[in-house]
């Protein structure tokens, strides 16, 4: 019983400590201009973070040693890459290049 907690609570380490870069980037970053939704930015960053300490645990590839840091940082990461990747090539839109 004890292994199976242990196993739950590291799973939840793992799976939501990346929502806080997220939301903090969220507020911090002005959005881009003519951007409606942020949804798919926010999807990759926090699945690129859960992505980082499943493979930071499993002894992959690892940062700090720590999973849950791990994650935190990699969320971070992912959010502020695909939001300068679209400020670069000026997409307001996913998908759709805005009108200048």
């Amino acid at each position: 019983m004890n292994g199976a907690f242990m196993s739950f609570l590291l799973t939840l380490g793992i799976i939501l400590p990346p929502i806080a870069p997220v939301i903090l980037l969220d507020v911090v970053m002005p959005p881009l201009p003519g951007m409606r939704s942020r949804t798919v930015i926010h999807l990759l960053a926090w699945g690129g973070g859960v992505l980082a300490g499943i493979s930071s645990l499993a002894g992959m590839c690892a940062l700090t040693g720590v999973p849950s840091l791990d994650a935190l940082m990699a969320a971070a990461f992912v959010s502020v890459a695909a939001r300068l990747v679209l400020q670069i090539q000026g997409m307001g839109t996913i998908g759709r290049r805005r009108q200048v």
